[in-house]
């Protein structure tokens, strides 16, 4: 008779739990790629997007290698301090990892990275809880870019006054949709999606850059200011 599965004995104290494997993982690939590429360098994303972000990966291929999230397990892969740094002055790196940031390496040279991400941007539409950065106003009249069977989403869940008037979704009154400087609501953000209304700015910002030669290592902000 086969052996039931519930009747296996796991010894817990010899079983490494999945997150500790994973984060031994990603401080060995990290100190791989240290040793590896000639630069490193740690980056802030404004309004990040998973998709734009793989497009970014994918026009350096295999020149260089990305990491994102998990920053304090980054920290003790690259050193926090002199005492526990894997390569001299890689600890700095550390000081800059913070909020939504990443590490990359790579063997491009510096003039043609900094190009790239200092002047790389890209619009795209603003998500719950982002400052709007302008007033939206709708006039009352025809919405003619909405079809008649999104009405009653428009009017239930967006809470847009609007109404059907001979098969045309029609605004009863003038509406704000947001004003300068307010946080989007989950609705606001969707409305301004369907109208077509892009406010956010995927972009990066270099903090610093650590290179191999010499190990050199190059701020571009102090680390202060890549805390606020």
């Amino acid at each position: 008779m086969p052996r039931s599965k519930r009747a296996r004995t796991v010894t817990l104290t010899q079983t490494a739990p999945k997150g500790q494997v994973l984060k031994e993982r990603l401080v060995g690939d990290v100190r791989e790629a240290l040793a590896k590429y000639a630069h490193a360098y740690v980056f802030y994303v404004a309004n990040f997007r998973t998709a734009k972000m793989k497009d970014v990966r994918e026009r350096f291929g295999s020149k260089a290698r990305f990491f994102m999230g998990k920053n304090k397990v980054m920290q003790v892969a690259l050193g926090r301090s002199r005492s526990d740094e894997p390569e001299e002055n890689s600890s700095l790196l550390s000081d800059y990892l913070t909020g939504n940031c990443g590490v990359l390496f790579t063997d491009e040279q510096p003039d043609a990275i900094e190009e790239f991400f200092n002047s790389f941007g890209e619009s795209e539409f603003a998500r719950a809880g982002f400052r709007a950065t302008r007033t939206v106003r709708l006039l009352a009249g025809a919405l003619s870019q909405f079809a008649h069977p999104q009405e009653p989403y428009l009017r239930q869940q967006l809470k847009l006054p609007v109404r059907l008037n001979r098969g045309t979704v029609e605004l009863e009154r003038d509406h704000i949709v947001c004003r300068r400087g307010q946080r989007l609501s989950s609705e606001q953000a969707q409305l301004l999606k369907l109208l077509g209304v892009q406010m956010a700015h995927f972009a990066f910002r270099l903090a610093c850059r650590w290179q191999r030669d010499g190990a050199t290592f190059t701020p571009f902000m102090s680390a202060a200011e890549a805390r606020d």
